[in-house]
């Protein structure tokens, strides 16, 4: 949402937003922390919200990417096909900042569709970013996979780790995930009103348990 608002202020009008709903919770390609409260987005953007889930996998893992059937990259290309016969836009806006693989996957997509990749925070500085980000954006943890993180940080703002010194600043290693209760361009906002944290699956069992998520929220959507 952070590009999506960077985009807007320099012009570009907004359309429509697109979420790929995977079952994979190690997907390469889609975040899938919180994803169980994203479709509340549907209420406070002013542009439709379009979920696609899909069970597929990353099976072309290679940094440049190229058509691959049945790869989770693929559900990216039909949705952007099916929205392409409801609205007519020519750009589609992109989040990656340090991923060459995921920059690449969206590129070859738009590619394939006629479209141009809109990347305006890729490769920028990740602590110029997050302070950034930092101001602009609501947001709150709702993963976590780094021993740089105390899973005490899950539902807390951004600001809870700004004076922290962390590799990838933005999470671009995939130390944590975020979701964002409100932005500029929300016409309403979210509130989370209580919230479990649980540890991965595969971390159970391990004595130094790393990955945590943030579940079972439940959210209002209240005026601004």
């Amino acid at each position: 949402f952070f590009t999506v608002q960077k985009l807007l202020d320099d012009g570009y009008t907004l359309v429509a937003c697109l979420y790929i709903k995977s079952h994979d919770l190690d997907s390469f390609m889609y975040q899938t922390a919180g994803q169980d409260l994203v479709e509340n987005y549907q209420h406070v953007l002013n542009v439709p919200f379009y979920i696609f889930e899909t069970e597929k996998v990353a099976i072309n893992k290679n940094l440049k990417y190229s058509k691959t059937e049945n790869d989770e990259v693929e559900v990216m290309y039909r949705a952007l096909d099916e929205l392409k016969t409801k609205y007519d836009f020519q750009y589609v806006s992109a989040g990656a900042i340090k991923s060459e693989y995921q920059y690449e996957r969206v590129k070859n997509v738009c590619s394939r569709l006629e479209l141009q990749p809109l990347t305006p925070i890729y490769n920028q500085n990740q602590i110029t970013l997050f302070n950034e980000i930092e101001k602009t954006l609501d947001a709150i943890f709702v993963k976590i996979a780094t021993t740089d993180l105390n899973k005490s940080v899950i539902g807390k703002k951004l600001s809870a780790i700004k004076n922290l010194q962390i590799e990838n600043k933005c999470g671009e290693g995939g130390e944590y995930e975020t979701l964002v209760l409100d932005a500029p361009f929300f016409k309403k906002k979210l509130e989370i009103l209580s919230y479990d944290i649980e540890c991965h699956p595969e971390d159970i069992e391990k004595e130094f348990q790393t990955v945590f998520f943030l579940t079972k929220a439940k959210i209002q959507i209240i005026p601004k």
